[in-house]
């Protein structure tokens, strides 16, 4: 019983210091914000969002692909690929649904609980800034949480 108390105790202080969370997005170009979970599968990490500051639903309607054009970005992971190295998550992509564009993407913590997404193109591009939020934070979106089931499907396989 101790040893798997301990065990999760240590997950406990792992996951506390690493990217995986809830996280408030940047405002977007209409001051609308996002909920979002980071989470890790396989060495990389990914990010969906399931809500937002005004409850309103986010389409993308900007999306090439004539199948997946105007679905409902709840649950959608837009951030794929991001593997740790050192301080730094780098290598992954970053989709923009308001554009229909993909980017590359890297994060990195700035402080204890703001976390700094870059999307750009051969090193140019603009940085977001991101909050981490507490679980009494994040405790009244979590009723459109999706399941992780749904969530895993919509991982882009580029």
């Amino acid at each position: 019983m101790k040893k798997i108390f301990l065990l999760a105790l240590c997950s406990l202080w792992l996951c506390a210091n690493s990217l995986c969370g809830y996280y408030l997005t940047h405002k977007d170009d209409n001051g609308k914000q996002s909920i979002v979970e980071v989470f890790k599968k396989d060495n990389n990490y990914y990010v969906y969002g399931f809500a937002t500051t005004t409850g309103e639903a986010s389409y993308d309607t900007h999306n090439p692909d004539p199948a997946l054009k105007g679905r409902s970005m709840n649950g959608v992971v837009f951030v794929w690929g991001l593997k740790q190295d050192g301080n730094e998550w780098s290598g992954g992509k970053i989709y923009n649904y308001a554009t229909g564009k993909t980017y590359d993407a890297k994060a990195w913590f700035e402080g204890k609980d703001t976390l700094k997404i870059k999307a750009s193109v051969w090193g140019f591009g603009k940085t977001f800034v991101w909050k981490k939020l507490t679980d009494a934070e994040v405790e009244k979106y979590l009723a459109t949480k999706p399941s992780m089931d749904k969530v895993l499907s919509t991982i882009p396989q580029k």
